[in-house]
Parts: C-alpha cells; structure tokens; sequence
C-alpha cells in the first residue's frame, strides 16, 4: 500500500496487481513472556490492546498483580522499517478509535516503549541476552511481533531454548496479519508473468509446500496453524477479528502523525569519529569516508522529530582533549543535522583506550541527565582504523554497561565504517541492551545503517 502511494506520489504507475496472494501468514500478536501473560488477569480471560493501555497508564505497573516487576514496558519496531512495528501501530490506533480519546491511548501506549528497532531481530537478541541473564523480565513487558517471531524465539535452531518462553496472544479486539503475499509486477514480460503464475499456483496448491510453511511457524495461505503451534505458547484458531490496513492516504498520515507527534522522543548522543581514516577517499565519490557519513548522519537526524534532543561530539581532538562538544544533548535534532554536516576532520588518529573511555564518557553524560519519558540512547560512529586486542579494557567497559541501572539504562549503537574488530565492537554495544551495524564492506551504504541505528529512537 504505501508503494503504490508513494510511487502515486511521484507521478508512476503502480507496478502491483490489485490482488496480491497470500502463500503463508502470520498474525500479528502481543508476544508476552510466559510468567507475565499468566499473570495478566482480565475480566474476560483475555488479553487486547485495552489490557496493554490499562497496565501503561498505571504507576503501579506490575505491583497491581502483586509483582515485582516494575513499570510495565513495551517492545515495538520502527513502523517505517519494520512490518510488524507498522501492524501495531494500525492496531493500536484502531483499538484507540473506540476509546474517548484516541491520541491519548496512543500516547500512553508509546510512552512505555522501552527503544524502538529497526528489526524485530534486535530486540529478540536484546531479550534473549536479559534471560540469558536471568533477566528477561526486567527488559520488557510485551512486544509487537508476528506469530512466526515467537515460535522462531521459542525454538531456536540450535542451542538451548529460552528459560523465560514468549506466549503468542491474538488481541481480543482485534488483529492484522501478514500475508507474505506473492506478487507479479505489470513491468514483467508475459511468458515470465505466465512462469511466475505457474510457481504461485505450485507454492499454493501443493500440500507439501505448503507444510513446510507450516512446520517453520508460519500458518499456511488459509490462515491454518501447522502442529508446530501449540498451546500454551500459542492460540492455533484463527484470530477472532482480523483488521485490514487503512486506505493508503489515511497510513500515510498515520505514519506521519506518529513520526511528529505521538512517537516516544529522544534524549540522545551522536558521537562521531573524526580522526584520521575517516580522510580516506570512497572509490566511486568525490568524498571522504567522513564527507559520506556526515551527509549521511545529517539525512538521519533530519528523519527525526521537532522534540527529538540529539547532543554531538567528535573524536579524536587536536588539543589531546577526550573529545570536543560540537552540540549540548539538549539540541533539537533537526538542528544537530546542520552542525553534523560542518564538523571538521582531524589528522590524528583514535586509538583503542580512547574509543573505550569516549564511549564510557558519553553513555555516563546520558545517565547523568537521564529522562524517564524519553528513550536515552547512544549512537557511536567508529572509522576504526586500529585493532580491538585489550582485552581486560573491552572488558572493563562491558562491564560497565551491563552494571547500568535496569530503570536508568542507556543503551549503546555502535556504526562501525573501518576495518576493526568488530566482534568487540558487537559485544559492547549488546551489552547494552543496545546493537551493531556494520558498514565496513559495503561503506557506501552508511545511510542505510547509520538510519537503522537511529530507528531504534
């Protein structure tokens, strides 16, 4: 839908069939760790979206069941990246539509997001990492993920299943459901429109494909669940009420609604290297590495919103400092995008002890302003350029992040665009509760990850 919108919008043709069909689906649900979703009692012994806004809005949080477990909190993706992040926000705004003041439930909803994502991926490694720990109820209450998400957690390919399995829960007041559907394009020739038509019925129609879909988690293109869903982790009838998307106009101004208004602000750092390598040419530009990634840091910034605070530093200095405040974490976003884009390049290259102490520095300046209605985060930018080999300082540092408070957690995004070590790098930023991006082999696509890094505030 929002294809053929925005290609309408750019004055194209649309390129999709009016009916896409279904080969497998997978409805979205509230995934809910085990203890949780048994603790969650409701009148009708069901769960939906109203329970989520009741136990949101509530002080009390989990101490209204008799539970220790704090504030409720919510795990949703980005809606603009992500499927399932954009199922719940049509979810959520069609059940505030039946409610007195629909912005309202929105915004609380929201308000309990514990970080967004650019994947569902993240915050799964995120949870699994917490009960790993021994600690998955304190990371999150609840996440909007698709059925096949929580039977892809549930059971891993390899390794031991989680201690603290996910429930898959159908709101009660209703669902949508993702019909990975099977597209011929209009621009296709006719013998390859005829060839694709013969795989689509083959996929559809033959029982053992169809299985297969089945037995992955997925439920096959009539909404059938396979034996691999199985009560008490999942419901295998069919969702009660199944939603279909707004029109395309009325998602678009959803999205944006949310973008400006309703979504969860940042209270956020970027902190960028500036050092030496950074001044190496891209093959194929008329640009450094440090002119492609601030063009593209700055387009990042702009997706942001007018109340998004994002601070700046950079790293190293000329003056031997451990790093130059370019904009205090009070800068409104979209202003942070305009100094980003002139910050300038330094001859001397970081090393390994001040990569660690600047990343120490930065996440201890959050903490230290630290605001419980916004998502505090922070976003490192690395050339690399050296190897990751201390190892007793690496560890020292993960340490340090995995000792933060559970109610005052910073979490760290680590953009890496030079050759380094990047499984130290990956192990840093996870102990956080935070992830990495990796745009050393490919570095011209540091829009793309450096937009994945800030989607997840």
């Amino acid at each position: 839908m929002l294809l053929t919108q925005d290609r309408a919008n750019d004055g194209h043709e649309d390129i999709l069939p009016r009916v896409a069909h279904s080969l497998m689906q997978s409805p979205l649900v509230i995934g809910m760790p085990e203890q949780m979703a048994d603790a969650l009692h409701t009148p009708t012994g069901k769960i939906g979206w109203e329970d989520i806004y009741d136990l949101a809005r509530d002080p009390q949080g989990w101490a209204r069941y008799g539970k220790l477990w704090g504030l409720f909190k919510f795990g949703k993706t980005d809606p603009t990246t992500s499927t399932s992040g954009l199922h719940a926000l049509i979810s959520v705004n069609y059940a505030a539509q039946r409610t007195a003041d629909p912005a309202e439930f929105v915004k609380v909803v929201e308000s309990r997001v514990v970080h967004y994502g650019d994947s569902v991926a993240t915050l799964l490694a995120n949870l699994r990492a917490a009960d790993d720990a021994d600690n998955a109820l304190a990371y999150v209450s609840a996440i909007a993920i698709e059925e096949k998400q929580v039977f892809d957690y549930n059971n891993p390919g390899s390794g031991l299943p989680p201690k603290q399995r996910l429930k898959a829960i159908h709101p009660k007041d209703g669902t949508l459901v993702a019909d990975h559907p099977y597209a011929i394009l209009s621009w296709s020739d006719p013998a390859h429109q005829q060839a694709a038509a013969d795989f689509e019925r083959y996929l559809t129609t033959t029982q053992k494909i169809q299985r297969r879909f089945q037995d992955a988690g997925f439920r096959n293109y009539l909404g059938q669940a396979g034996d691999v869903l199985q009560p008490p982790y999942f419901d295998r009838s069919v969702p009660r009420e199944r939603w279909e998307p707004p029109d395309p106009l009325d998602l678009v101004d959803m999205l944006s609604q949310w973008s400006h208004v309703l979504r969860k602000p940042a209270h956020a750092l970027f902190v960028v290297d500036v050092g030496r390598p950074m001044s190496d040419p891209i093959a194929g530009t008329n640009g450094t590495k440090l002119d492609v990634a601030t063009r593209a840091a700055s387009n990042a910034l702009d997706d942001l919103a007018p109340n998004d605070a994002v601070g700046l530093w950079t790293f190293p200095t000329a003056d031997g400092s451990p790093y130059r405040l370019a904009a205090p974490t009070s800068t409104i976003a979209t202003s942070t995008s305009a100094i980003v884009r002139a910050v300038p390049p330094v001859t001397k290259s970081s090393d390994e002890r001040a990569l660690y102490g600047v990343i120490r520095a930065s996440v201890a300046e959050i903490r230290g302003s630290y605001d419980r209605d916004r998502i505090n985060a922070v976003v490192v930018l690395t050339g690399g350029g050296y190897a990751l080999s201390d190892k007793a300082s690496s560890d020292g540092l993960i340490d340090y992040l995995q000792r933060q408070p559970i109610d005052q957690r910073v979490r760290l995004y680590v953009v890496a665009y030079g050759p380094t070590s990047n499984d130290v790098l990956r192990r840093i930023a996870e102990s956080s509760g935070g992830a990495f991006y990796d745009a050393t082999t490919d570095q011209l696509n540091i829009t793309e990850q450096l937009r994945n890094a800030m989607s997840n505030f």
